[in-house]
């Protein structure tokens, strides 16, 4: 699984909002974060789908902030 620089900037959102406020961000947070409409959640839900994907990430189905952080990032499978 290869990420993009958008994939990448997202993951670092989410690990930076859970280290600060011991909680994940909402979708709504995501697209404000990328700069892309409320109407758009589908971009963003496919981002999560590459970082789950990788396992930099996993998502608790039916929760609100369902996200917990389980990979780090190591400079492999990106793309710039």
């Amino acid at each position: 699984m290869t990420l993009n620089e958008k994939d990448v900037d997202l993951y670092n959102f989410i690990y930076d909002f859970i280290e600060t406020k011991h909680y994940a961000p909402q979708l709504v947070e995501m697209c404000q974060h990328l700069n892309v409409s409320s109407k758009s959640i589908t971009q963003v839900v496919r981002r999560l789908n590459k970082l789950e994907d990788a396992g930099l990430i996993n998502r608790i189905p039916n929760k609100k902030r369902g996200i917990t952080v389980t990979g780090k990032l190591d400079g492999i499978g990106i793309c710039f």
